[in-house]
């Protein structure tokens, strides 16, 4: 992708961002963010910006579980998991004791070998900092680290002035089919946005994303 083509591209992606209705199942759409030039973030886009609209719509058919059975799957997938992060929430307390922080601080778990350090690997010592300073603290942590949450959920746990938690990885069957509900809603949004664009590009760059977000995680 040269220059040109990148700029064509960011432009074509915030059109199609802020075009009416812009809520949050569209801002939350991996499609429809650059976030650098980088050709590992490009490469959600690629096919959009320089192959022809079959090959865009073909490729982005390859995200996520198509057709019937596909999101059977997906279901099930969900329901086993919101079993065990029950389970494993109960276990643990993990909501139990928890006092009020002064400060909440957002990161991921990127590796389960992270839960042995007492440090954040992006906040570092930050915890440590404002405790120094009479600060209580709260770490929030997503799951990215291939393990399901369930497993981990009991080491994650760290109460006290730098407390520390790790988020299950499904919310409640009512929340989880309001946002399914809130997916389905955007990709038919999406893909009239698709159909009435008349700049190839932009119609490329919104198949993808009526595609690609359905899943978001």
């Amino acid at each position: 992708m040269n220059e040109a083509e990148y700029h064509a591209l960011t432009a074509a992606v915030d059109r199609v961002l802020f075009r009416p209705g812009l809520g949050p199942a569209r801002m939350a759409n991996p499609g429809l963010h650059v976030v650098s030039e980088h050709e590992v973030h490009l490469a959600v886009h690629l096919d959009g910006a320089g192959g022809s609209e079959g090959d865009a719509s073909a490729s982005a058919a390859s995200i996520g579980p198509q057709g019937g059975k596909g999101r059977l799957d997906r279901v099930r997938d969900l329901i086993r998991k919101y079993r065990a992060d029950r389970r494993a929430v109960k276990e643990t307390g993990l909501f139990n004791g928890l006092e009020p922080a002064d400060v909440i601080l957002s990161s991921w778990l990127v590796s389960p070998d992270h839960l042995d350090k007492d440090d954040d690997f992006y906040f570092g010592p930050l915890q440590a900092h404002l405790a120094e300073r009479g600060l209580s603290s709260l770490l929030v942590l997503g799951n990215l680290s291939g393990r399901p949450a369930a497993e981990l959920l009991a080491k994650a746990v760290r109460k006290g002035p730098k407390a520390r938690l790790l988020l299950p990885d499904s919310a409640d069957p009512s929340t989880e089919i309001r946002l399914a509900g809130m997916l389905w809603a955007e990709r038919r949004r999406l893909t009239a946005l698709a159909s009435d664009a008349s700049d190839p590009l932009e119609r490329q760059v919104a198949q993808r994303a009526a595609r690609r977000g359905l899943w978001v995680p």
